[in-house]
């Protein structure tokens, strides 16, 4: 899936940016002016405009010579439409989601990568990492890293890739300026209530 934009693979990427665009504003906007900000030509995004009123997504109003185009948010399917320009949001809630399910276990997970820059495409990995603050059986470890991957792919049918090291590696990593720490330094999004992974690295540091 497109992690930076699902909705591109749902309705492709034209119709997508059109409804974002759409749902973005509460008084509409006329063909052309949609046109503009969405990237998309005019004729096509009339083409696409026609059809979303035909099915009910779009309304219109007149006013004078112009045409005013805005999304109808009592639509049955809009719910559905809007989750998809919300995918980031959904990804984090999954993990935190997970990671209260061990509450017990004194750890860190954070995101990090082109999906917490924004960046991801379709061919993109979740790239996660968790530092282990406390010493922890192996079963537990296990488990926590095997809900992670297997519940986010089937999220987001995107692979998963997760680094997961105790706090004394991190802090050999850290002293030795290992390339991810840079990484985690300048885009690590930590998603648990321990200690957040940037505040981590610059005690491990010190």
């Amino acid at each position: 899936m497109d992690l930076s934009h699902p909705a591109y693979d749902l309705f492709g990427r034209s119709t997508a940016r059109i409804l974002q665009r759409l749902a973005a504003v509460n008084d509409g906007l006329t063909g052309r002016r949609l046109s503009q900000l969405a990237g998309v030509s005019l004729s096509s995004t009339q083409r696409i405009l026609a059809r979303l009123e035909n099915v009910g997504l779009i309304e219109t109003q007149p006013v004078g010579r112009a045409v005013i185009y805005s999304v109808n948010r009592n639509h049955l399917l809009w719910t559905v439409i809007d989750s998809a320009f919300d995918v980031t949001r959904k990804v984090e809630e999954l993990v935190t989601e997970i990671v209260q399910n061990y509450s017990d276990v004194e750890m860190t997970v954070a995101l990090y990568g082109s999906f917490a820059r924004g960046e991801a495409g379709p061919d993109s990995d979740l790239d996660i990492v968790v530092i282990w603050l406390s010493g922890m059986d192996e079963n537990t470890q296990s488990a926590v890293l095997g809900e992670l991957s297997e519940q986010l792919f089937r999220a987001t049918g995107n692979s998963v890739e997760i680094i997961d090291l105790p706090l004394p590696d991190l802090q050999r990593m850290a002293t030795e300026n290992d390339p991810l720490v840079a990484s985690w330094k300048r885009e690590a999004k930590t998603l648990t209530q321990g200690p957040d992974l940037r505040e981590l690295l610059k005690l491990v540091a010190a």
